[in-house]
């Protein structure tokens, strides 16, 4: 039986003020948590039983998601004590995940890539690892792979000169051989133990080591500007099941959550999601934002570029633009008034 594992336990210092309050994890994209994405996207894979990585300081993740049998899985959860890379996170798992092999995901990227095609390629490469890469990619960014046939003969985490024409795509599926793999490694200068280097353990090893294309979009959410990116993708891709009936005005590409208001002459445009229990009043204009749950928008108001936190106000008249990067309005703040 294939296992899941998802790399939960980052901080999210780039997201705040809006992970002042929550784990990273729990930011919500389109009304879901970036990490219920990866959950449902394994659970789709046909992988029920997962086991996520989460920091210790916080306990929210897992009074969210519970057991998990909420949403059709069941969850395990591991601490890492210290953020010491992406090695040393999966490392924390060799319990959890015992003899079977698994797939494993960075909880803070979404994708329109479907998993079970990696699942597939997992059972089809028998006993072998299996990385989901990217043809190009930004190599400054990303591990860089070369490939020999159906192999992988070399992985260089951000080389200076890429040789290799796929960087990876933050998926893997692995067989318990990369806990060895991952005993070998040394860390790098700032103390951190990094996957490509255990990967290449497997290689240097003789073990096999496959590839698969990951076709479609992906971002890995670091800011406010990839949260945007990412609902772009998810109106485009997956509005099926959270689109509602829009009132006048609405653009298709706008998504509503449950029990949202919208008073007479309401405009909604871009790629925007209206959180659940929202009011925006009359004669206001959403455009291009994400507002979470009982958002209140007054009258005769303009919000664009813009990613407001749950319940915060905006009064009557006030103009919310984001200048270049999105305006970040963590929750519960009432918006200076502004009519410029």
């Amino acid at each position: 039986m294939i296992k899941g594992l998802i790399l939960a336990a980052g901080r999210g210092t780039r997201l705040r003020p809006l992970t002042d309050r929550r784990p990273k994890p729990l930011v919500p994209i389109a009304g879901r948590p970036i990490l219920q994405y990866n959950i449902e996207n394994l659970r789709d894979a046909g992988i029920d039983d997962i086991v996520i990585v989460v920091n210790p300081d916080s306990d929210e993740v897992e009074r969210y998601f519970g057991d998990g049998s909420r949403i059709g899985v069941r969850l395990t959860y591991v601490a890492q004590h210290e953020l010491r890379g992406t090695a040393h996170a999966v490392y924390q798992a060799r319990d959890a995940v015992g003899d079977s092999p698994f797939i494993l995901v960075f909880g803070d990227n979404m994708t329109g890539y479907r998993l079970r095609d990696l699942a597939a390629s997992l059972e089809k490469y028998s006993g072998g690892s299996v990385l989901a890469v990217c043809a190009g990619g930004d190599h400054r960014k990303h591990a860089v792979v070369c490939v020999d046939g159906d192999r992988v003969c070399l992985i260089e985490e951000r080389p200076e000169v890429p040789r290799g024409p796929y960087t990876c795509a933050g998926m893997y599926a692995f067989t318990p051989s990369i806990f060895p793999a991952i005993e070998k490694i040394q860390p790098v200068a700032n103390g951190e133990y990094y996957l490509p280097h255990a990967i290449q353990e497997l290689i240097n090893d003789g073990q096999p080591v496959y590839y698969c294309l990951a076709e479609g979009w992906r971002v890995n959410i670091n800011t406010p500007a990839d949260m945007m990116q990412a609902l772009a993708y998810v109106v485009r891709d997956m509005a099926d099941g959270y689109r509602h009936a829009l009132r006048r005005g609405a653009a298709p590409e706008v998504l509503l959550g449950a029990n949202v208001h919208l008073d007479e002459n309401v405009s909604l445009g871009g790629c925007s999601y209206i959180g659940s229990g929202c009011r925006i009043g009359s004669n206001s204009y959403i455009g291009n934002s994400m507002l979470m749950e009982n958002v209140l928008v007054g009258s005769d108001c303009v919000v664009h570029n813009a990613i407001l936190g749950q319940g915060v106000v905006v009064p009557d008249g006030t103009r919310a633009l984001g200048d270049g990067a999105p305006l970040v309005v963590p929750d519960g703040r009432v918006i200076t008034p502004s009519r410029n």
